[in-house]
């Protein structure tokens, strides 16, 4: 009792005079939080001994739902050395520098450095789990916070075991039987490809789907990582001519968007006029508001001048969720009627565009093998690309592998660019013919 008393008064000391702690403290707080649970540590550093130059300031979302500072004494350098990232385990590849961190020997969180649309992030996961409760121990989104430390900005997220969609892929395509035997949970599958529908993602490609085993069966299940590009337009008009810039390789499962409807939300009758459905995209908006005001508040905290001297990607501080997604999401329900049968026909319904590029042809049987084959001639634009250039809009009419119509920023010339596609040990490679 009075070890309890003394610490709650030591504790409140430290919210007055400020907090240091070590890096294996800061990142159990930092699972903490991501897990909505507490995590109370006396594991405190007298500021005297430790060294100016080796305390990183941390600023994180508390419980009042704004920013707070801590310090973290970090001598070693494993998360800042001063204004550089300097991870020891790095993810490969992508525009960001993404670190991962263990707890007790096991991954457990996932830094990405430089974010560019954190709040997109936090409000693709609000929004599946407004729409799916049930899924609260098994979501398919992992959660994510944003911070900053020492001025840069950060995402946070819960690490996701497993495999990317890309490996699993790539050993079918070598005849590996072993992936040739996954069977995916088919009412899993159907409610993410169903939300992608409604969050019009611009990234989900095959290293950004995670393939793991259901909680709660033996069957598999598709997490989706790196959640930031969404909420972007099916269609735009750039220079004259039709384009999109909405890609998803879930679109590309043919056995399973074929399937009879499983998903509860949409067995009721008419769910546009169902005023629980409305009520809770209005909740999530109100929670993606505040998201805002959070990150907004955050940027104050944000070295601007670092950001600029580094060269590095600028982080959308700003953006936010509002009105006109709300609008796009019910507009995209309401031509629901309960008559369609299955995912294919939905698509066809609120994606109509997008639905034709997404006719998949494949006479395989086997799920993986089925998108194997759509990805490639499909979905090329963005299948297995090692990163996603903002550049990447891809014509509405030629999304195939065919001729597509170029008009140069500088000059305003128009050119043909040709455009092949090919495997060279395992990848996917492109190859851009200008005429």
């Amino acid at each position: 009792m009075f070890r309890g008393i003394f610490l709650l008064i030591f504790l409140t000391i430290f919210s007055i005079f400020g907090e240091i702690v070590d890096v294996d403290t800061y990142l159990r707080q930092c699972d903490a939080r991501l897990a909505n649970r507490e995590y109370v540590s006396d594991s405190f550093i007298a500021e005297e001994k430790c060294e100016k130059e080796n305390l990183v300031t941390v600023y994180f979302r508390n419980k009042k739902g704004i920013p707070e500072e801590i310090q973290v004494y970090d001598p070693n350098h494993k998360l800042m050395n001063g204004v550089e990232f300097n991870p020891e385990n790095k993810a490969k590849g992508g525009t960001s520098k993404v670190g991962f961190y263990s707890i007790d020997g096991e991954k457990r969180l996932c830094f990405k450095q430089a974010p560019e649309i954190p709040a997109y992030e936090l409000a693709v996961r609000e929004l599946y789990q407004a729409l799916f409760p049930e899924d609260a121990d098994d979501m398919p989104i992992p959660l994510s916070e944003v911070l900053i430390m020492n001025g840069r900005v950060f995402l946070v997220s819960q690490f996701v075991e497993g495999e990317t969609l890309e490996k699993v892929l790539l050993e079918v395509q070598k005849g590996n039987n072993e992936y040739l035997e996954y069977k995916f949970d088919v009412e899993r599958f159907q409610k993410l490809a169903f939300f992608c529908f409604l969050i019009n993602p611009e990234d989900c490609r095959p290293q950004n789907c995670i393939v793991r085993k259901c909680k709660d069966s033996d069957k598999w299940q598709l997490v989706l990582i790196d959640n930031e590009r969404a909420f972007c337009q099916e269609v735009v008009t750039d220079h004259g001519s039709q384009k999109t810039r909405v890609h998803c390789v879930l679109f590309c499962f043919d056995a399973l968007m074929e399937k009879a409807v499983n998903i509860p939300l949409l067995k009721e009758r008419s769910i546009a006029k169902n005023v629980s459905f409305k009520g809770k995209i209005a909740d999530w908006i109100r929670r993606c508001r505040k998201n805002s005001e959070y990150i907004q508040r955050l940027s104050t905290y944000r070295d601007e001048s670092r950001q600029k001297n580094l060269k590095e990607r600028e982080t959308d501080l700003t953006a936010s969720v509002g009105g006109i997604t709300q609008e796009d999401i019910l507009k995209k329900v309401y031509q629901i009627t309960n008559e369609e049968e299955n995912l294919r026909d939905i698509f066809h319904k609120v994606l109509p565009q997008l639905a034709k590029i997404y006719e998949n042809k494949s006479k395989e049987e086997n799920p993986l093998m089925q998108a194997l084959e759509n990805i490639k001639d499909t979905d090329w634009g963005r299948s297995f690309s090692p990163i996603a250039p903002p550049s990447s809009y891809t014509p509405i009419k030629q999304m195939k592998r065919d001729k597509i119509n170029e008009i140069s920023e500088k000059t305003g010339n128009r050119k043909k660019v040709y455009v092949h596609g090919y495997w060279r040990n395992g990848t996917w490679v492109r190859e851009h013919y200008r005429s």
